[in-house]
């Protein structure tokens, strides 16, 4: 998966935070379906919505990568909404960085930590209720 200079800043990161990587690699998976099919009428066989099935999975996925984080010592008991956000991006862009092939991914998280109607705030802090630390 990982080769060359890639190699050794995925061992770097895993060796740091093995929870967060593997949590990681779940939540940009999600990014990229969200990049695929969020903003487009894309539907199931079954008539079921895409776009909101990605939503839900970014969601999902986000909620396990906080509590990965929490394992992995990144984030403090009891962060706020905001330390929470600027961690999640500072560790998700070091993540993007040895994975230059999920570009998509790379660029809707950049768009969905950084657009205007961003839906981050509102998941983080659904994310906080449900697992305050």
């Amino acid at each position: 998966m990982f080769t060359g200079q890639y190699r050794d800043m995925a061992q770097a990161f895993h060796s740091r935070a093995p929870n967060t990587f593997k949590a990681f690699q779940h939540l940009q998976m999600a990014f990229d379906d969200g990049a695929k099919h969020i903003g487009r009428n894309n539907k199931t066989l079954f008539g079921r919505d895409k776009g909101r099935m990605a939503f839900e999975k970014i969601r999902t996925n986000l909620g396990r990568s906080i509590i990965a984080m929490r394992a992995d010592g990144l984030l403090v008991p009891r962060a706020t909404t905001a330390q929470v956000r600027e961690v999640l991006r500072t560790e998700l862009q070091a993540f993007c960085q040895m994975t230059p092939a999920w570009d998509r991914a790379s660029t809707f998280i950049a768009l969905f930590f950084d657009g205007e109607d961003s839906p981050i705030q509102e998941m983080l802090e659904d994310q906080l209720e449900i697992n305050p630390g």
